[in-house]
C-alpha cells in the first residue's frame, strides 16, 4: 500500500513519545481513583501534549469530567478560562487548551467544535473521530440542534475522506433544513463517494490502525522482495556453474562463477 494511501495532512506519533506519554495517562489514573479530579485532569493533558492522538486518554479525560462534574465540579471562571486561548496559530495547543475548558464544562459544544477544528488543522485525525462523534450526539440531542455545528462536522469528515460520517451530519443537517435543495444535492453526492470508499482500508480502522497496517504490508513487500533478490542470485550462480562445467578452461568461465558466487 502505497504512502499516498494515507488521507493527506495526518500526523502519526512516534512510539517513543506514546510511551512517554503513557506515564503522565498512567499517573492521571491513579489520582482519578483517589478522587483527584483536578489533578487527573492536569495529567492527562500533560500526557496528550505528548501524545494527543492516544484516544483512549481522550475518552478517560472525558470520564473523569463527567465524574468531577457529577461530584459538584464547576466551569471554570471567566478569568480563569481566558487564560486558555483557543485562536492562536499554535492549533495543537488550541486542542489541548479547548480539551481543559471542556474537561471542567463537558456539555458544553462550542468547546468540541473548537477541538474538532483544531485537531483537523494539526493533523489529529483520531482525535477528530474522537470528538466527532461526541459533538455528533450533543448536537442531536440538545433542545436545540445548531445547524451550523452539523455543517462544520460534515465538512471536516469530508476532509478527510470519512463520508459515512459525513453522510450522517449531512443528513441531520438537512433534518434541520429539508428544503435545501443544494444541501440535498451534496447529500446524494456524500452517499456516492461513501459507496465508492466501501472496502477502503480506512473503513472501520482508526488512522492509527491504518498506518500500522501499512507499516506491515510494506515489510510482508519488503521480504517478499528480498527473497526474489536472492533467488535471482541463485540462479545466476547455477547458471555461471554450468558455463563453467561446459567449458572449464575458459579462464573468463571461472571469473564469472566466483563473483556469481561471492
Amino acid at each position: 500500500m502505497a504512502e499516498d494511501d494515507v488521507t493527506p495532512g495526518y500526523r502519526d506519533i512516534p512510539e517513543e513519545d506514546r510511551k512517554k506519554a503513557n506515564v503522565f495517562f498512567d499517573h492521571g489514573k491513579k489520582m482519578s481513583d483517589t478522587g483527584s479530579f483536578e489533578y487527573a485532569i492536569d495529567m492527562y493533558l500533560s500526557g496528550l501534549k505528548i501524545d494527543p492522538e492516544n484516544v483512549e486518554a481522550h475518552n478517560a479525560l472525558r470520564e473523569i469530567s463527567l465524574k468531577r462534574k457529577v461530584s459538584g465540579g464547576k466551569p471554570l471562571g471567566m478569568m480563569q478560562a481566558r487564560e486558555y486561548k483557543t485562536n492562536t496559530s499554535d492549533d495543537k495547543q488550541n486542542l489541548l487548551n479547548a480539551e481543559k475548558l471542556l474537561a471542567y464544562d463537558p456539555g458544553n459544544t462550542d468547546r468540541m467544535v473548537t477541538i474538532l477544528q483544531s485537531a483537523h488543522r494539526a493533523g489529529f485525525f483520531d482525535t477528530v473521530l474522537w470528538i466527532g462523534q461526541i459533538l455528533m450526539k450533543a448536537n442531536a440531542e440538545g433542545k436545540k440542534p445548531d445547524f451550523n455545528k452539523f455543517m462544520i462536522l460534515k465538512d471536516i469528515y469530508k476532509a478527510i475522506d470519512r463520508y459515512t460520517e459525513a453522510v450522517e451530519a449531512c443528513h441531520r443537517a438537512i433534518q434541520i433544513k429539508p428544503h435545501d435543495m443544494e444541501l440535498a444535492t451534496e447529500a446524494k453526492n456524500l452517499a456516492a463517494l461513501q459507496t465508492m470508499s466501501k472496502g477502503n482500508y480506512l473503513s472501520g480502522k482508526s488512522f492509527r490502525d491504518s498506518i500500522k497496517d501499512m507499516e506491515g504490508q510494506k515489510k510482508l513487500l519488503d521480504g517478499d522482495k528480498d527473497i526474489r533478490t536472492a533467488d535471482s542470485l541463485m540462479r545466476a550462480a547455477m547458471d555461471a556453474e554450468e558455463e563453467y562445467n561446459a567449458d572449464p578452461n575458459e579462464p573468463g568461465k571461472l571469473t564469472k562463477l566466483v563473483e556469481a558466487l561471492v
